[in-house]
């Protein structure tokens, strides 16, 4: 039996299929997570969103239904078509379609609501990762795309709860709309202080530097302190997986104990002005080596060129902003392949 009616809330459906089940779920081991390809998009590019639905070997109950709502901007995306999941067009556990399974595609997102089964208690879907549904978008602009869509509360009329149903009862799950943002690095002593915005209920995270994998922080957490261990460029991440997918945020640089300098001060001697984009004229066109070529990337952008000239005489003469460090010593903010052997007039 398969019923698709285009006016029953699913919140209601699976208020109504709870009344008939007494016992209650034990724990929240019930997780929706938001797998979003490709990470990148350019203007009218496809992107594909799978919801799945994450039932941990702890749960106490197998998961007989689900509502939630998936959002995004209308201004940055046009959603295409949504289509349920494999595993509710054919439930694993008893080989049939839901019976009742209800997708509305809205403006701005759109929601799901689905009652595995009416008469059997056989449908509920244990332990696993299943695929719920599948929506197709097209990028109205260049752009990343990761945490573009997100689980919502608000959408439909009325609207539709991120909800799960174990043995009858309302569960809240954890859910996961993309990786950590907003991650920044900053250094004091050799320690590296990372801070970061979660996106999810993440089980862990684990910190990456340079490659290997350091640390593992523990759920909840929106910072942490590392000690690297090492010398020049740290470049860290936070990463996880769930469900065979990814979660990885973007990686931030520091550099520890390496050598202090004054950007733009070329010639080395604690000051900056014209003498500076001389200097740097001179190696560049008449030939010679920077002693310290992070006082001479002007602009901080890893590169040697007229642009860092341009770069340090706008900030001499047009009220420029010279990157960090300046007016005084300090270490390069941004990891790159330049190097500084000496730079007397900093410790």
């Amino acid at each position: 039996m398969n019923w698709r009616p285009g006016s029953i809330s699913p919140t209601v459906i699976l208020i109504l299929a709870g009344l008939f089940y007494p016992n209650v779920a034990s724990a929240q081991d019930y997780r929706l997570l938001l797998d979003v390809t490709p990470p990148a998009a350019s203007s009218g590019m496809n992107v594909t969103v799978r919801v799945l639905l994450e039932v941990l070997p702890s749960a106490p109950d197998p998961v007989e239904g689900s509502a939630f709502g998936v959002s995004h901007d209308p201004a940055l995306y046009n959603l295409n078509n949504v289509v349920p999941g494999a595993d509710l067009v054919v439930l694993p556990p008893c080989g049939t379609g839901a019976d009742f399974l209800q997708i509305i595609p809205l403006t701005n997102g759109f929601t799901l609501g689905t009652v595995h089964s009416f008469t059997s208690g056989n449908c509920g879907l244990g332990p696993g990762c299943y695929e719920l549904a599948v929506a197709t978008y097209t990028s109205l602009a260049a752009q990343t795309t990761t945490n573009s869509f997100t689980f919502s509360t608000t959408l439909g009329s009325p609207p539709v709860d991120v909800v799960v149903v174990a043995n009858g009862v309302t569960v809240v799950p954890d859910t996961i709309s993309g990786p950590p943002t907003n991650l920044t690095c900053a250094t004091s002593g050799g320690v590296i202080t990372l801070s970061w915005t979660n996106n999810g209920d993440y089980s862990a995270l684990d910190v990456e530097c340079n490659g290997v994998i350091i640390a593992t922080v523990p759920p909840g957490a929106s910072s942490f302190t590392v000690t690297p261990g090492t010398t020049g460029v740290v470049i860290c991440k936070l990463l996880t997986q769930a469900c065979g997918v990814l979660y990885e945020s973007d990686g931030c640089g520091v550099t520890i104990g390496g050598q202090t300098f004054i950007r733009c001060d070329c010639n080395r001697d604690g000051l900056t002005n014209i003498a500076d984009a001389i200097c740097l004229l001179n190696v560049l066109f008449l030939g010679g080596n920077f002693s310290c070529e992070d006082a001479a990337d002007g602009n901080d952008d890893g590169n040697i060129d007229v642009a860092d000239v341009i770069s340090c005489l706008t900030a001499l003469f047009l009220g420029g902003t010279t990157p960090a460090p300046s007016p005084g010593c300090g270490a390069d903010p941004t990891p790159d392949t330049l190097r500084c052997a000496s730079f007397p007039p900093c410790p």
